[in-house]
């Protein structure tokens, strides 16, 4: 139980250090600059950007090769657990 409470706590200080770094890196003056993201909910991806076209083509093309390996290896996990099942 005790493992259970150090474990939420260090998950609640890295929110918070995440926050923290957003909140701090925010400029105050206007700025043009260009971001891009990806979000897995399981195997699948979600892209989001912002910023000018250009910036986009190769952000997605990198993205979307490190979902493809992300992928497979979901896939190869899923195999190896139903050959452990199926050897028992």
């Amino acid at each position: 139980m005790r493992l259970f409470f150090v474990g939420l706590i260090v998950i609640l200080a890295g929110f918070i250090l995440i926050l923290a770094s957003v909140l701090l890196s925010v400029p105050l003056a206007p700025s043009s600059s260009n971001f891009a993201g990806v979000v897995f909910i399981g195997p699948i991806p979600i892209f989001f950007g912002s910023g000018s076209p250009g910036f986009f083509g190769p952000a997605f093309w990198l993205m979307l090769g490190i979902a493809l390996i992300l992928l497979i290896f979901y896939i190869v996990n899923i195999i190896i657990i139903f050959r452990k099942r199926s050897e028992r």
